[in-house]
């Protein structure tokens, strides 16, 4: 199954549409706005920090299609800071900053 690509960065716009790096979003909880579903994706520029709060209930992820996320480009590990709620065990975190 594939999922949607969302990507977020410091210098996005939450105006964008979210789905490449070009058109990424700055907050993260950005995510709060849209369904995650099985085979999702979540990408975190490396480099940056995100902080604030995300809900993440709900969620249509699964053992064969978690939903992720990850960091991309090269470059200091993401660090996502601030606090988080989810009702499920779907996600799968890759790259991060601990």
């Amino acid at each position: 199954m594939y999922g949607v690509n969302y990507f977020f960065s410091a210098e996005g716009n939450d105006k964008n549409s979210g789905t490449s790096e070009l058109s990424s979003w700055r907050l993260i909880n950005k995510l709060d706005e849209i369904p995650l579903n099985a085979g999702d994706t979540v990408n975190v520029r490396c480099g940056d920090e995100f902080h604030g709060s995300v809900k993440l209930y709900n969620l249509q992820g699964d053992d064969e299609n978690p939903i992720i996320f990850r960091s991309y480009n090269n470059g200091i590990k993401p660090l996502l800071s601030g606090n988080s709620r989810t009702d499920q065990s779907v996600l799968s975190f890759s790259n991060f900053k601990r």
